[in-house]
């Protein structure tokens, strides 16, 4: 019996969606303390959605990836990073005593790597969720519940800020569903159904009360959120600059409810620090270092904000220029929405909020060491630019090779492996961790490769398998080259190779199961797709 053509693909895009689907809400409500084991779990998660990701494409012969302005952000610190990395932590260059050898700079470039990734999915997998009422519900809820269980534990006080304002973030997704469906909602396939006035006032209960809850355990959080969603709602009443009264009202009265939380003393973030290196210190950022002037600065300590970790690490500029970045890409989300009925914009304005607080998060203490904070930037970051009503501009799929490319490159060559060694062990709980590592990296560079080359072409698709082999195999001869003080096993190569072979049997799975499409089947009898997920 024919199978009509695109079923596997839809097949294979629902198993992706709700994978990836689960990892968020799994990881925003356990992940949220930062120890090796949860860094593990997300790093799995991820890489295995990539994965399923890559088999989904290869099927549908889709080889772009939806463009994302936050990606040009996200390259300020990276190149920053790789400087650093260069000139400490590669090759024959000398060591920092009592430092990890370039181990911080690569844990942090694997984390920016791991936001770019978690965007690209979000955005990818799911730009039709956000018109389903039910999931957008259920994705404020994990992240309200990540802030409460946080803020209730014991001997959470690190994170319990962080966590607060991923909180407040869900109150603005949940918040989210209750303006109208529009007519751009119905052009995109799927019309939410109206709310009646009852569920309007429950959810609104509800929501204040989560506030309300969040406030109690981290009240400086609440003043970061109210001046935050305040200043956004304002700008946003200036974008849209039409019947937006309500917006610069609500803007208005928020601000000044942060603003009466400064005043009443609520506890903020330090003062940022400007003084160090131009490029900031990288890693040496986390020991004493000294100031161009000679002043000899104190190393980065636990109760410093992320942002302060920033600027000593890439430099305030370096700092500075990032976060200017991302608040361009939240004033483009709102140009973007600027056009639509009021119900889009209001539905952009709740994503963008909810993208503005994240990032808050992310740059608050602790924020970069918490594996559900960088969940929580990857899925508001994506789905803001679907919530502004405007689809995404498809990019080669070719800078997903040259991301994992350019991560497995910088990791190879450093000293020390970093975040991504130190949870593969914590997980794998054994010898051989770097093993797991290789088989891993070398099935996703294959199935990449593949996907890229050989989605249409069988046989072009085992020649790049086969070139993914023996790229490990030339990743081991660069490792010896540099002297690294890595040692270089040619059984590396092995657990390479044996990924990479490994990643040939899902590809010739999806190249077959497309083959076995036909266009003699109707396909009367399949069920509608589902909307939800697309």
């Amino acid at each position: 019996m024919a199978i009509p053509i695109g079923t596997t693909s839809r097949q294979l895009g629902a198993l992706v969606r709700w994978m990836y689907l689960t990892v968020v809400l799994v990881g925003l409500l356990t992940w949220w303390w930062p120890d090796y084991s949860t860094w593990g779990a997300l790093i799995g998660g991820l890489l295995t959605s990539l994965m399923l990701w890559l088999c989904w494409r290869t099927v549908s012969v889709n080889r772009s990836v939806p463009g994302h302005p936050v990606y040009l952000a996200l390259l300020i610190p990276a190149a920053i990073l790789t400087y650093h990395l260069a000139q400490k932590g590669l090759g024959q260059a000398s060591a920092d005593s009592g430092l990890v050898s370039g181990a911080l700079n690569v844990s942090l470039l694997l984390h920016v790597a791991m936001l770019a990734l978690g965007v690209m999915l979000s955005q990818s997998l799911l730009p039709k969720a956000i018109n389903s009422a039910i999931i957008v519900r259920i994705c404020g809820a994990a992240m309200i519940g990540a802030g409460v269980l946080a803020g209730f534990r014991n001997n959470t006080e690190p994170v319990r800020q962080a966590m607060a304002l991923v909180g407040y973030a869900g109150v603005a997704v949940c918040l989210e569903p209750l303006w109208r469906p529009t007519i751009s909602s119905i052009q995109q396939g799927f019309a939410p159904p109206p709310h009646r006035q009852a569920w309007k006032i429950l959810s609104l209960i509800l929501a204040g009360s989560a506030s309300a809850i969040l406030a109690w355990s981290s009240p400086g959080a609440a003043v970061l959120a109210s001046i935050g969603a305040g200043m956004t709602l304002v700008i946003a009443a200036v974008v849209f600059s039409r019947r937006s009264r309500e917006l610069l009202l609500a803007g208005t009265v928020l601000a000044i409810i942060g603003g009466a939380g400064v005043i009443a003393g609520a506890p903020l973030p330090k003062a940022l620090t400007f003084n160090g290196p131009l490029l900031g210190s990288g890693e040496r950022a986390f020991g004493r270092i000294s100031a161009p002037d000679g002043q000899v600065l104190q190393a980065v300590c636990g109760t410093d904000s992320s942002m302060q970790i920033l600027c000593r690490t890439i430099g305030a500029h370096g700092a500075i220029l990032t976060v200017a970045g991302l608040a361009v890409c939240l004033l483009i989300f709102l140009a973007r929405a600027r056009r639509d009925h009021s119900g889009d914009k209001a539905k952009c304005v709740a994503w963008t909020v909810a993208a503005m607080l994240c990032a808050a998060a992310m740059l608050d203490r602790g924020g970069l060491f918490i594996p559900a904070v960088t969940l929580a930037f990857g899925l508001t970051w994506g789905l803001a630019a679907e919530a502004a009503g405007r689809s995404a501009t498809p990019r080669p799929g070719v800078t997903i090779l040259v991301l994992l490319g350019g991560t497995m490159v910088l990791i190879g060559v450093a000293k020390s492996g970093g975040l991504l060694m130190w949870s593969a062990q914590a997980v794998w709980g054994g010898p051989g961790a770097d093993k797991l590592l290789h088989v891993v990296f070398g099935a996703i560079l294959s199935m990449t490769m593949a996907w890229l080359i050989g989605s249409r072409s069988v046989r072009l698709g085992l020649a790049a398998i086969g070139l993914a082999c023996l790229l490990g195999g030339v990743g081991e001869v660069v490792q010896y080259m540099t002297v690294t003080g890595r040692s270089v096993e040619w059984s590396d190569w092995g657990a390479h190779a044996a990924g990479s072979i490994a990643a040939a049997a899902p590809y010739l799975l999806c190249i077959g199961a497309r083959q076995c499409e036909s266009t003699d089947a109707t396909g009367h009898d399949l069920p509608i797709r589902d909307p939800y997920s697309g």
